[in-house]
């Protein structure tokens, strides 16, 4: 594979649970990329066993869609990664929009490794209407979470990092690997069957085999819901609980001092040489649910 090769073949992996309006948003946003053709790419939508069986939007690319009984977002995407029969894979979220160069940021500048898309947000309620969510982007009206904001500091302007806890900035919502790395490293582990980690361990498990990790300029906006945070603590810690069962490594209780918004980002850094600090004395702090910022 060419690294920038405008005409790599890509298989987007779209996975979805009860979210019939958002992922038909998703998919209308995939329907207007810019400078690529359609027809070199496949979308795969894996439907993790909504009440409501998933019937896709009308398409101008090849679409796959599986339905799987509920098993959680791990199973899902591999289910989807399985599927998938071009060797360079982008990960979206079923509710999360695409930039109409989304695509072809990925294509122009992905590397070999780990590359991670940058990630924002909208509130809306209603989810009728794509033109109603491409208006807000246009009107620059989306926002950085907290969480991506205070992390994405661990990349330099290149989109390279030296920092030895890089993978905490892995997202599956927005993110693009081979297929042939992500079996190496052993695909998503089913065993995160809820709400959870499942793509904070996979990323561990990529910088334990030292596969490097790239940030690019691929936009996708969330489409935000209201969180009761007092069970997305909970979801936190006994996400980390089953982190910690898996790798017993004490990086993951700093790990859940950070999110809770207990443990600055400078201490949760291993790598004490890391580029970053050198320009962030200041001890830099956030917690889950925290409001995003407008960038």
């Amino acid at each position: 594979m060419i690294e920038g090769d405008y005409f790599m073949k890509i298989s987007v992996i779209i996975t979805t649970y009860n979210q019939q309006q958002q992922t038909d948003l998703v998919l209308q946003s995939l329907n207007e990329q810019k400078k690529i053709d359609l027809s070199h790419i496949e979308v795969i939508v894996v439907d993790d066993g909504s009440f409501m069986t998933y019937e896709p939007i009308e398409t101008h690319f090849k679409l796959v869609v599986i339905h799987q009984v509920n098993a959680g977002r791990a199973a899902a995407r591999n289910k989807g990664i399985q599927a998938a029969t071009h060797d360079i894979l982008i990960f979206v979220d079923g509710d999360r929009v695409v930039d109409e160069q989304f695509i072809y940021h990925y294509m122009t500048q992905y590397k070999e490794g780990l590359n991670i898309g940058r990630v924002k947000e909208i509130y809306s309620r209603d989810l009728s209407d794509y033109k109603l969510i491409k208006e807000k982007i246009i009107r620059n009206q989306a926002r950085m979470p907290a969480y991506i904001y205070h992390t994405s500091i661990l990349y330099d302007q290149c989109g390279l990092s030296d920092s030895g806890i890089i993978w905490i900035t892995t997202f599956s919502g927005n993110m693009c690997i081979s297929k042939k790395l992500i079996e190496k490293a052993g695909l998503f582990n089913e065993s995160f069957e809820n709400w959870g980690f499942e793509h904070f361990e996979l990323g561990y498990r990529l910088h334990q085999l030292n596969v490097p990790f790239f940030q690019v300029d691929a936009v996708n906006y969330h489409l935000a819901h209201a969180r009761d945070l007092n069970e997305l603590e909970k979801n936190i810690r006994d996400s980390i609980s089953h982190f910690m069962a898996l790798h017993h490594d004490l990086i993951l209780e700093k790990l859940q001092a950070f999110l809770l918004g207990t443990l600055a980002l400078q201490d949760l850094e291993i790598n004490k040489k890391a580029n970053w600090l050198k320009d962030h004395s200041e001890a830099i702090y956030t917690k889950a649910g925290e409001r995003g910022v407008a960038k």
